[in-house]
């Protein structure tokens, strides 16, 4: 599977799938939404945490499953679930999960 954003939903589906001993690609750009924020709230456990060491606890969960963390931007998904970077690299999944920025 490919999931497309490294942010919440798609650090939180890869750690669920990655504990079900899926094979997982996060694909991440880098440029979170809530960069300008300063806290998270109403996340159990971890309110009021910093966004950004909110997404290193979330990235360092996954090194213990089979989720490869891919920094990159995508610029085309095609039919058959080939995923491709602006880098050049390609990625094939049968699934692909993608969050839209709004």
């Amino acid at each position: 599977m490919v999931i497309i954003g490294g942010g919440m939903a798609g650090l939180t589906a890869a750690t669920v799938l990655g504990r079900a001993r899926r094979r997982v690609a996060v694909v991440d750009a880098g440029r979170p939404r809530n960069a300008p924020a300063e806290q998270v709230h109403g996340f159990p456990s971890r309110d009021g945490i910093a966004p950004g060491e909110l997404l290193r606890a979330c990235r360092s969960d996954l090194k213990r499953y089979d989720v490869e963390q891919v920094p990159g931007r995508v610029v085309r998904v095609d039919r058959d679930r080939t995923v491709e970077l602006a880098c050049g690299r390609t990625l094939q999944g049968r699934h692909v999960v993608c969050w839209l920025r709004g």
